[in-house]
């Protein structure tokens, strides 16, 4: 039997190193493989994730969870631990990320990679597909440069459209739909978002970027409030971080284009209120607009109290990062005055602010900048046991293909697992 596998990221190449028992071939459009896997974590490769509890974080969970309950985190540990590579867990705010030991996503590249060519994969190297037929139960496959190949079974494990660079630029989804099936919007996740603030020009702030805790909020086109809690990053164009990344995706799928500018909510009240760390933070901003307004007045007043001889620049200083400070100061005007000068009322707007500071989303990033794409192939299209096409017979989509993607977490990576998992155990069973 020949297998065709089309694309050589993470998905393509972890479904080769599990077929050692058919011909099969692998059409990379790059002149490497995994080229995007190199670059997963910022190179250290976070792979999975220990929770995998609740998969309310993955989009179009139900039809995941089918996929992650027959191969979960504990088996793709337990798959690459049989290819020689060893695990870590590093917990950072409460979520518990897993690693290679050596922090190198190479390691994990090249563990797959000698399964691949120990299992005597056939490699096709700058194999731009532009065409598939299925004729007489075969899968013809024709690539821009005049080549032609012939498969019994034929997997997409192309990727997105992130990081076109590395050939993950979306270019067969077309090919996709001229099979007939159904492919859903395909637009960027996990990315930074532009934004403005109103009445304040970042360029004549000594604005070098900064780091920050946060609890963050957006309401969708209908109202809903979608949120986040962790560490923000700020540039003078982009704000980022992990719950800004997640927030993007969940923002691509709801509101695909931005029509008119879209509010974000920072709650920095953590940073001030000591009570708050990770095991309690939900009860905390669980607590009303009242609430924490009068926590964190009454830290303000014994701030005032206490460093009465400070500018007002360093009011804030030890609990928000500088730059903030001068953005809020700014916004309310408070420039010339020392902190004895700070009345009741100034107080009050300072603290509205920490609780409820806005900025305004302009867009959102280009693919270059986002880490996933959302969207792909319907999974209406496959059955969920073997992740065989409904309508094509030996056609299968593993993957970024699929219209299947988590937050940031390794969940992403584990899907690639589980969905190649999936189908290499049917694949491999046909036969009996």
């Amino acid at each position: 039997m020949d297998i065709g596998i089309i694309g050589g990221g993470a998905s393509g190449m972890i479904l080769a190193s599990k077929l050692n028992k058919h011909n099969v071939t692998i059409l990379e459009k790059n002149n490497k493989l995994g080229k995007k896997l190199l670059l997963t974590g910022n190179g250290k490769c976070n792979f999975t994730n220990m929770d995998f509890n609740n998969l309310d974080y993955i989009y179009n969970c139900k039809f995941a969870k089918t996929i992650f309950k027959r191969y979960d985190n504990y088996s793709f540990i337990e798959y690459l631990n049989s290819l020689g590579i060893v695990s870590k867990v590093e917990t950072h705010k409460n979520i518990d990320y897993v690693y290679p030991n050596n922090n190198k996503s190479t390691s994990i590249y090249y563990a797959l990679y000698d399964k691949i060519i120990n299992n005597k994969i056939n490699i096709e190297y700058n194999s731009n597909v532009i065409n598939i037929i299925k004729k007489n139960n075969k899968f013809f496959v024709y690539t821009i440069d005049n080549k032609n190949y012939e498969f019994d079974i034929l997997i997409f494990a192309f990727g997105g459209s992130t990081y076109a660079k590395t050939g993950s630029d979306g270019s067969c989804f077309s090919i996709v739909k001229k099979l007939g099936l159904t492919v859903n919007d395909v637009l960027p996740g996990l990315t930074p978002l532009k934004y403005k603030i109103d009445n304040i020009d970042v360029n004549k702030i000594n604005f070098t970027g900064f780091r920050v805790d946060a609890y963050v909020s957006i309401k969708d086109k209908d109202n809903n409030v979608l949120s986040e809690y962790g560490e923000i990053q700020f540039t003078k164009e982009n704000v980022s971080g992990i719950p800004i990344l997640n927030l993007s995706s969940k923002l691509a799928r709801i509101q695909s284009s931005y029509k008119n500018d879209i509010d974000i909510i920072f709650d920095f009240s953590c940073n001030l209120v000591n009570s708050v760390n990770v095991s309690n933070k939900s009860s905390y901003f669980n607590l009303s607009y009242e609430e924490k307004n009068n926590k964190v007045i009454n830290i303000l007043k014994l701030r005032r109290n206490l460093i009465p001889y400070k500018k007002i620049d360093d009011f804030l200083c030890g609990y928000l990062p500088d730059e903030l400070n001068l953005i809020i100061t700014s916004l309310l005007n408070l420039k010339n005055k020392k902190v004895s000068d700070l009345t009741d009322d100034d107080l009050i707007n300072i603290s509205n602010l920490i609780i409820s500071f806005k900025i305004k989303i302009i867009k959102q990033n280009n693919y270059e900048n986002a880490q996933i794409s959302v969207g792909g192939i319907d999974t209406n299209e496959f059955y969920e046991n073997s992740l065989e096409a409904k309508k094509i017979k030996g056609l299968y989509a593993i993957g970024e293909a699929l219209d299947i993607d988590g937050i940031c977490g390794g969940y992403n990576l584990q899907m690639c697992y589980s969905s190649a998992s999936v189908v290499s155990n049917h694949i491999l069973n046909m036969e009996g």
